[in-house]
């Protein structure tokens, strides 16, 4: 990756990813290092489910010379209960080490007849929902 900060035609970073993954070909951790100096920058890692689904990534920033985590971004997947032509519908939040959501988020709700969407301003505090009506539809 080659950053021309001020639009000059130099660029004046350039970074390279080192990446490891599973024997199954999932990323389980991306680390940017820095071209010039070889200092390690920043490094993602990297979890699945038991379906193969991400389920968290972790941002981690170099600090000192140590990596310090960062953020965590937890991923809920929602399956579709008919399954239909979506197969789910894939809502992410920051959260801390547990989990437990730091922000905003969304939770849904989907059964055949309706989705209902609720969306979090902070956790426990419902700031609105919405809710379709899932009609089946009959092809002749």
């Amino acid at each position: 990756m080659s950053i021309d900060i001020n639009g000059d035609g130099v660029y004046e970073e350039t970074y390279h990813a080192m990446n490891a993954i599973t024997g199954e070909g999932y990323f389980v951790l991306l680390m940017w290092i820095d071209d010039i100096t070889g200092d390690r920058i920043s490094k993602e890692m990297f979890a699945y489910d038991e379906e193969g689904l991400l389920k968290t990534t972790k941002y981690y920033a170099m600090v000192d010379g140590e990596f310090v985590l960062v953020t965590v971004i937890t991923d809920v997947w929602y399956k579709n209960p008919v399954n239909g032509p979506t197969g789910g519908i894939d809502v992410y939040f920051e959260s801390d080490e547990e989990g437990n959501p730091l922000g905003e988020y969304e939770t849904i709700d989907w059964t055949v007849t309706q989705k209902t969407r609720h969306f979090y301003s902070a956790p426990g505090k419902e700031a609105i929902q919405t809710t379709d009506s899932l009609e089946k539809i009959r092809l002749q």
